[in-house]
C-alpha cells in the first residue's frame, strides 16, 4: 500500500510568477539610468532563480532544486548589496535598496522557504515596494506617471501573489491554475487601469516642482488604488470550477 502524501499547498505558480515580474516591473519604473536597472536586473535573476528552485522542489528535483534556491537567494543579496553601494545621494539610494528587497522578499515568500511565512512576506514584499515609490517621489525629477504605474504595479503584485497563496491553499499546486490566475489577472489588469486613469486625474493637482506634494498625491493615489482593488477581487470564487 501506497504512503498517502497531502498536497503541496504551497501558492500557485502562475501567479507568483506575475507578481513577481509585476514587482521587478514596479522596481524598474523607479530605475533612472543604467546602473540602477543593472541593479535590478540583477534582483531579477536572483528572484527568477528562487521560483525556478521552487518549482524544482515541487517536481522532486533534490539535487537541483537546492542549488536553484541558493543561487537565487545569493543573487537576490547580492543585488540588495548593489543598491546598498550605489552611488547616489540618500532618498535615491534608499528607494533602490527598497525597490530591490521587494521583488526579492516577496520571492522568498513565494517559493516558500517556509510555508508559514508566506503571507506576512507577501505583506512585507508589498511594504517595501510601496515604501520605495513613496520614497522616490521625494524626488522632483521623478515622473508622477512613472510613480503612479510604478505603484499600479506594485499593487498588482499585491494581488495576484495574495490569490496566488489563497489559491494555492485550496487546491494545491498540482491543481490546473493557469486559467484561474489568468481570469484573476485580466480582471486585475481592468480594474488597475481604470484605477490609473482615475488617479491621474488627483495625481495632476498640484505643482509638479513641489516633491512633498508629489508625495501626497501619491498617498491619495494608493487610497484610490487600492479600493478599486478590492471592489474587484472577489477572493471566494476563482478557484470552485477547479474542484471538477
Amino acid at each position: 500500500m501506497g504512503v498517502d502524501r497531502s498536497p503541496d499547498r504551497g501558492p500557485a505558480f502562475p501567479g507568483s510568477a506575475v507578481a513577481v515580474v509585476a514587482a521587478l516591473s514596479a522596481a524598474a519604473l523607479l530605475a533612472t539610468d543604467p546602473s540602477e536597472f543593472a541593479v535590478v536586473a540583477v534582483d531579477a535573476v536572483g528572484t527568477g532563480c528562487l521560483l525556478a528552485g521552487g518549482y524544482l522542489r515541487f517536481r522532486g528535483r533534490r539535487l537541483v532544486a537546492p542549488l536553484a534556491l541558493s543561487v537565487g537567494l545569493v543573487t537576490v543579496l547580492v543585488a540588495v548589496g548593489l543598491a546598498v553601494v550605489y552611488p547616489a545621494g540618500l532618498v535615491t539610494k534608499a528607494a533602490l535598496v527598497l525597490g530591490t528587497l521587494g521583488p526579492g522578499v516577496l520571492a522568498v515568500g513565494l517559493v516558500p522557504l517556509r510555508r508559514s511565512w508566506a503571507g506576512r512576506l507577501v505583506a512585507l514584499a508589498t511594504a517595501l515596494s510601496v515604501a520605495a515609490v513613496v520614497v522616490r517621489g521625494f524626488l522632483a525629477a521623478t515622473g508622477r506617471i512613472s510613480l503612479l504605474v510604478a505603484l499600479a504595479a506594485t499593487i498588482l503584485a499585491w494581488d495576484a501573489a495574495d490569490h496566488a497563496v489563497g489559491l494555492g491553499a485550496d487546491v494545491g499546486r498540482a491543481g490546473a491554475t493557469v486559467g484561474a490566475s489568468a481570469a484573476h489577472l485580466v480582471g486585475s489588469l481592468a480594474v488597475g487601469v481604470v484605477a490609473v486613469v482615475a488617479a491621474t486625474g488627483l495625481y495632476g493637482v498640484g505643482p509638479s516642482s513641489v516633491p512633498l506634494v508629489s508625495v501626497v498625491s501619491l498617498f491619495v493615489a494608493v487610497v484610490v488604488l487600492l479600493a478599486a482593488l478590492a471592489l474587484g477581487h472577489v477572493p471566494s470564487g476563482d478557484g470552485a470550477d477547479l474542484k471538477r
